[in-house]
């Protein structure tokens, strides 16, 4: 599930060094730091050069890391309230999707007004409206469908979400995404369309694998 980072703009305000679109590919899933030494680090760097500043580091038994997108043999990490770089030759993919379905435990988020939602394990997604006044706290959907779009594979997912009192429906894209307050990057964007009686909403957001 590949796309190309979208958008030379976003590309200029987050490396600062000579990379362009077309060396970024947002390719988002989870990995582990392997062939590091038990008493040894792997550094996150603030660009994808050794020789960088450190920002960060990853323990040597560090699973379920987010790797979002790679870059000439590094893979872009959050760390803190921002994001940097580490060496792929330590790490080993962990992913397992499943296809035409949304990887386990994806997260989307939005801001302003501030929203999540959560997907289960077992068609079933856990979600909080009520900071926008549409819920007094975490709703649980059943019957959950997702799917892929039929002209664009897997990097477009859609879903439907079926709720007590809102129901919601939205597509998963696979891009670069930022949550507008942080420095912290994401591999998937979304946008969510709500419905309650008769009323509607659509807001728009991020996704991350791990939480």
């Amino acid at each position: 599930m590949r796309a190309l980072l979208r958008g030379l703009v976003a590309a200029a305000c987050l490396f600062a060094a000579p990379l362009s679109a077309q060396d970024i590919e947002v390719d988002p899933d989870l990995y582990r730091v392997s062939g590091v030494a038990f008493n040894d680090v792997l550094n996150i760097r603030q660009e994808p050069t050794a020789a960088s500043p450190i920002i960060g580091a990853l323990s040597p038994d560090a699973t379920g890391v987010e790797v979002i997108a790679t870059a000439s043999g590094w893979g872009m990490v959050n760390s803190g309230e921002g994001h940097g770089w580490v060496s792929m030759r330590y790490m080993t993919r962990e992913g397992d999707w499943v296809k035409n379905h949304l990887p386990k435990g994806l997260s989307c988020y939005g801001t302003e007004p501030f929203w999540n939602f959560g997907f289960g394990d077992t068609g079933t997604a856990i979600a909080d409206w009520s900071l926008m006044g549409w819920g007094s706290g975490p709703v649980v959907y059943y019957d959950v469908w997702t799917g892929s779009a039929q002209n664009r594979g897997q990097a477009n997912r859609g879903f439907t979400l079926a709720g007590d009192a809102v129901d919601a429906a939205g597509a998963i894209r696979t891009e670069y995404c930022s949550d507008g307050m942080s420095d912290r990057a994401y591999g998937f964007a979304v946008d969510v369309i709500l419905k309650r009686g008769a009323d509607g909403m659509m807001v728009s957001g991020c996704c991350s694998l791990s939480n």
